[in-house]
């Protein structure tokens, strides 16, 4: 029985490998290369499968671009759960979001990603008559973000705050929406105004409200 169940383990975590594995190589092609070049078979071609083995694990692009999104939101709420105690619910985000602009573990877990695939997402979600241009996901961008959601509102609740779900969801969402807007005007000299990217998101942050966090 213990050999039949490591054997499915190391199974499973083989089809999460390939899977990840998937997806990565999609968000490559379609950060480096752009959506015309993204088919699947380059993408079976980068992560060394066939075209079959691609639809085993993905229905299509937008599939695998999702998976990887969702890992991201994963890994951000592990970082929410390993952040020191101590700090507000708001300079916990705002960590969270230099964390996120300043210092991705990697380049494809960046802002300026998130902000080119969550892009191509919203544009096949509202038009629904592009060709093999579906989401096929079952999860709304309220769902989407929960693992997040829920790891904010559990630092607050070990730091004696109270933070619902709404007000957690409006906070996480205004910090990636300063990163994403500052990623696109910091090279800008008339939107940046001679200041540096890390003077624009502590301005940003500074004019902030609490956002319904009580102590």
């Amino acid at each position: 029985m213990t050999t039949n169940r490591t054997t499915a383990g190391l199974r499973d975590r083989k089809k999460a490998e390939t899977r990840a594995n998937i997806a990565r190589a999609a968000v490559e092609l379609f950060v480096y290369h752009g959506p015309e070049h993204t088919t699947i078979a380059n993408i079976a071609e980068q992560a060394a499968i066939s075209t079959r083995t691609f639809h085993n694990y993905f229905p299509n692009l937008e599939a695998a671009l999702l998976h990887h999104l969702e890992e991201m939101v994963v890994n951000l709420a592990r970082t929410v759960d390993n952040t020191t105690d101590g700090q507000t619910v708001i300079d916990a985000t705002k960590n969270l979001a230099y964390e996120l602009y300043f210092h991705p573990n990697e380049p494809l877990n960046s802002i300026e990603t998130l902000r080119r695939v969550v892009e191509h997402l919203a544009h096949c979600a509202a038009d629904t008559s592009a060709t093999g241009c579906t989401i096929g996901s079952d999860k709304d961008p309220v769902t989407f973000m929960a693992p997040l959601v829920d790891a904010l509102r559990n630092y607050a609740d070990r730091n004696d705050q109270q933070l619902s779900m709404f007000h957690a969801s409006l906070l996480l969402n205004n910090a990636i929406w300063i990163c994403a807007n500052i990623s696109e005007t910091a090279s800008r000299p008339d939107y940046a105004e001679g200041r540096r990217d890390r003077e624009m998101l502590d301005e940003a942050f500074a004019g902030s409200s609490r956002f319904g966090v009580r102590s």
